[in-house]
């Protein structure tokens, strides 16, 4: 009816974030300028893509926090998820990174120091994204959304202004300005062997509606945090690697489809319930559908 949707996927890294224990600042901070440093980027890239055939080093960022720093490691890791893959090249660069100077005083507090930040809503990955981050678009004809979704362009914005920003800044909400963006995230990884605990960040969004100059209705998504795969862990179970398939998400692309998919699909569960809303038949739908 609206002719379909356009879809980018604006990042692609995955990360993981240890913490590591220094002398003294002096050490912390020189470590810090080495790291972020030409050469000390190259040696964390080649310590790093040395133990994958699919990863790549997308980036390494160093915060010092007293005499500790917390080292985000950032890599592209094909069509995996990719944490186990992160994980394991972050290791092998921590045991490169203690052969140099200036990481000759470094101990290894933890190989996740929470910076990452897995599974957790945070300002981090909000900001910087995780995983897969992407942006989903669409313009519906004013005549199809007052025919289909029974609501006006003009109402549905507004209710989408005061429900999904204003709303969500009253509740202290931290990536949350959106209707039920979890629902669909939750549905579509069930279905496709994710982890089930990345729903936590993978649901933050953000929802714009607006009513064009034109009196149609544009509609757009941001979810920063994706995590998903199309292969390992749970994607090679039957039912799971068969949604794969029905999706289209085999071979090469795969992953970044499937993230594609998942935010259609989050914007289109977006329409829905704004448009329920908005025309006050939400208690109604689900009393009809409910079980009995």
């Amino acid at each position: 009816l609206a002719g379909g949707a356009d879809v980018a996927v604006t990042k692609d890294e995955m990360t993981r974030c240890p913490c590591l224990e220094f002398p003294c600042l002096r050490d912390a901070a020189a470590f810090k300028r080495y790291v972020e440093g030409r050469c000390g980027t190259r040696v964390v890239r080649e310590a790093f893509e040395e133990t994958t055939k699919h990863g790549k080093l997308r980036g390494v960022e160093a915060k010092v926090v007293g005499r500790t720093v917390y080292l985000r490691v950032g890599a592209s890791t094909g069509e995996a998820m990719g944490m186990n893959m992160v994980s394991k090249g972050t290791e092998n660069v921590l045991k490169v990174l203690k052969g140099t100077e200036e990481g000759k005083g470094m101990k290894v507090l933890t190989l996740s120091g929470n910076g990452c930040s897995d599974k957790k809503p945070s300002a981090t990955n909000f900001v910087k994204g995780r995983g897969k981050s992407v942006t989903a678009e669409v313009t519906i004809s004013r005549d199809v959304v007052e025919r289909t979704l029974k609501a006006k362009p003009e109402d549905m914005a507004r209710t989408n202004l005061y429900k999904n920003q204003v709303g969500s800044s009253v509740a202290g909400n931290l990536g949350g300005n959106n209707a039920h963006a979890a629902n669909v995230v939750a549905g579509v990884y069930l279905a496709t062997g994710q982890d089930p605990a990345h729903v936590v960040e993978g649901s933050m969004c953000t929802t714009i509606m607006e009513a064009t100059p034109s009196g149609d209705l544009y509609v757009s998504v941001t979810l920063p945090a994706l995590c998903v795969g199309t292969v390992g862990g749970g994607t090679t179970l039957g039912p799971q690697k068969a949604a794969i398939s029905t999706m289209g998400c085999n071979g090469e692309g795969g992953a970044r489809r499937l993230a594609a998919i998942v935010a259609v699909g989050v914007m289109a569960g977006e329409i829905s319930l704004l448009a329920s809303l908005t025309e006050g038949t939400l208690v109604e739908a689900h009393m009809k559908l409910n079980r009995r």
